[in-house]
């Protein structure tokens, strides 16, 4: 099967069928395919929760071994991913029972792994073609940010299209990241981009609650009658949000009694005190949370009902070491907000080549909180009118070195046995490999890196079959 796609396509098979697993890698892989096997459902959202994959086939000896309930709870969470399950026959109410239950496509077992291969290749392909058409429609409008988000990365860019999804729904939604991402944001662009926009937006850190054993610091004081327990009419964070939308950040903060009124909450979504003559309006409910969320839930510490509840809708806000091409981007925004405000520089500073080169290669382990913290120190003590490697911290500085395969080459490098020209041809291949891999396919900062013009590398990278996708 010729190779057509531009990008590696992760596909999570589910079953226990290794012969069609075989067959599949034998025709998928060279199609440009990552295949990932799954013994169950519950495996596959453990690997996707990991690692966000392009497809789920579901593949088990007996199609009849799915559970529905199981995989529609999978699909809420995983909007963007496309779901094909075998059947038996996808015409009769078990097909239709997939279909009902998240499945996009059901397809016939007795399909040939050959058959079934290309048909996947196909939808590959229509996916590819989606995101190319996104992408040109991004850069004819000039689209780098998303309300207060920003950033044009393939991971920025399928962010932002679950962002329009979810902002046309009332569901709650569960906005998970590492600390220092933001999480915060993403749920100020759902509600911006909603019906509630003209609402308030309360934003609540569940932190603040710490040592409040009766969740008053959300919900008021425990009133008297049916609804005790409810927010209060006036003092409470539901009442300041209205018909607007609540946010309750780092909500594996929130305390017991706080978790119960809440779960309470959202099984009798009514005011202490409320009749139905005097209905109030309902807030849309977003959280935020760490990954340690999860493991709360399964020793106990978050309620697991409560989990459920307001993990209808999940995003994940993607590190910054997974969106690198942003860097750049976030780097000198920020910059130019902090230069702003910098009163001994009057603004105008700007990132060297080798700065960016360097922040480009590091980690961010805070992510965007670390970047902002370091951009507000330089930005402070900058000494000129350019920041330079030198003015960077030394995690971020060190970051930058060339690797081995950048630095020069040993002595007794390609063999003296070789001709000239095919001596070239194998430290050039190497070169561009390691540069590729540095850059993380990044040909931007791999242009600068090598000193060398775009098109002469564009050129170069396609005369050794070599694809940046594939660094990515």
């Amino acid at each position: 099967m010729t190779p057509s796609l531009t990008r590696t396509f992760d596909l999570v098979i589910v079953g226990d069928n290794e012969k069609l697993l075989h067959q599949l890698r034998a025709v998928l892989r060279p199609a440009g395919f990552n295949l990932r096997p799954a013994a169950d459902l519950d495996e596959a959202e453990s690997q996707l929760q990991q690692q966000p994959a392009d497809m789920l086939l579901l593949a088990p000896r007996s199609p009849r071994d799915i559970n529905p309930r199981r995989m529609k709870q999978l699909s809420a969470t995983q909007p963007e991913l496309l779901v094909v399950a075998l059947a038996s026959d996808p015409g009769d109410g078990h097909g239709e029972l997939l279909r009902q239950n998240g499945a996009r496509l059901v397809l016939s077992q007795e399909l040939s792994a050959r058959e079934l291969g290309q048909f996947l290749v196909t939808q590959a392909e229509l996916r590819q073609l989606e995101e190319q058409n996104y992408r040109l429609r991004q850069i004819l409008e000039g689209r780098t940010s998303y309300e207060n988000l920003l950033g044009s990365s393939l991971p920025m860019r399928s962010l932002y299209r679950l962002l329009d999804q979810i902002a046309r729904t009332d569901a709650p939604a569960l906005v998970t990241g590492e600390p220092g991402t933001e999480r915060v944001e993403v749920a100020q662009a759902i509600h911006m981009k909603s019906e509630r926009a003209m609402h308030p937006l309360v934003v609540v850190d569940c932190r603040r609650g710490q040592g409040d054993e009766t969740g008053a610091f959300l919900f008021g004081p425990i009133g008297r009658g049916e609804y005790a327990s409810g927010p209060h009419p006036e003092h409470s964070a539901f009442a300041k949000a209205g018909g607007g939308s609540l946010v309750l950040h780092q909500i594996e903060a929130l305390g017991r009694v706080a978790q119960k009124r809440l779960l309470d909450f959202l099984h009798r979504p009514f005011y202490q005190d409320e009749t139905p003559g005097t209905p109030r309006p309902l807030s849309r409910l977003m959280a935020t949370a760490d990954p340690e969320l999860v493991r709360q839930v399964e020793e106990g510490q978050f309620l697991r009902e409560l989990f459920y509840r307001i993990n209808i809708l999940q995003i994940r806000v993607p590190p910054v070491r997974a969106r690198r091409e942003d860097i750049p981007l976030l780097a000198q925004h920020l910059l130019r907000l902090e230069s702003g405000s910098a009163e001994r520089n009057g603004g105008g500073l700007s990132f060297s080549s080798q700065a960016l080169l360097a922040m480009f290669q590091y980690d961010w382990p805070g992510n965007l909180d670390e970047m902002q913290t370091m951009i507000r120190t330089l930005a402070r003590q900058a000494r000129s009118m350019e920041i330079g490697l030198e003015d960077l911290p030394e995690a971020v500085r060190s970051a930058g070195d060339p690797p081995p395969e950048l630095q020069a080459a040993p002595v007794g490098g390609p063999s003296l046995d070789l001709p000239l020209k095919e001596a070239k041809r194998i430290f050039e291949t190497e070169y561009f490999k390691g540069l590729l891999r540095r850059t993380h396919g990044n040909m931007t900062m791999a242009s600068r890196y090598s000193r060398v013009g775009r098109p002469y590398l564009y050129k170069k990278i396609r005369e050794y079959g070599l694809e940046p996708e594939s660094f990515r």
